[in-house]
């Protein structure tokens, strides 16, 4: 049994009261461009941004060894529930 991980690195900026309107974000479009977050009221909203391609393909391959590292214990439990 193989562990399955989804990588999206993103950038969260505090935008209490900010709507999507406010900084052009196009409703349904693609979540390349940003976009704002509410998490619950407005004073609790986020502007999220995710990263382009490059950057996203150097975080992951920078941060394998942690994954790695994170992901043995399950696959050691995997292996024992056989």
């Amino acid at each position: 049994m193989a562990n399955a991980t989804m990588s999206t690195p993103h950038l969260m900026f505090y935008a209490p009261q900010l709507s999507n309107e406010e900084i052009g974000a196009i409703p349904n479009a693609s979540i390349l461009y940003p976009f704002i977050f509410k998490e619950g009221i407005a004073e609790q909203s986020y502007m999220i941004q995710l990263i382009g391609e490059a950057e996203r393909a150097k975080i992951i391959s920078d941060e394998k060894p942690l994954l790695d590292e994170s992901c043995a214990p399950i696959a050691r439990f995997s292996a024992f529930q056989r």
